[in-house]
């Protein structure tokens, strides 16, 4: 799977809450890493999921963030994904 084909955030922009879809080929533990457009990670969440279907994710506290745009790392087994995101 490509990198976009593998990973959909939405909605983008967000206001309170966001979803986190991905697709995995293999039943596993990936961490969720949220960085500040400073570089700051927010939060480090570790999540399964589970082979051959689509699994959503969110991260806790996600609707206290401030305004902006951030940085979502995916980190599974054998790669790691990069998506950014905004608050409004």
């Amino acid at each position: 799977l490509s990198n976009d084909d593998a990973l959909l955030i939405y909605p983008n922009p967000f206001n309170s809450n966001f979803v986190i879809d991905f697709y995995s080929t293999k039943k596993e533990i990936i961490v969720v890493e949220l960085y500040d457009v400073a570089g700051r990670k927010i939060t480090n969440q570790e999540q399964v999921v589970f082979a051959n279907i689509s699994n959503k994710l969110s991260l806790t506290n996600s609707s206290i963030l401030a305004k902006g745009i951030y940085s979502i790392r995916l980190i599974s087994s054998d790669k790691t994904y990069y998506s950014k995101i905004i608050k409004q």
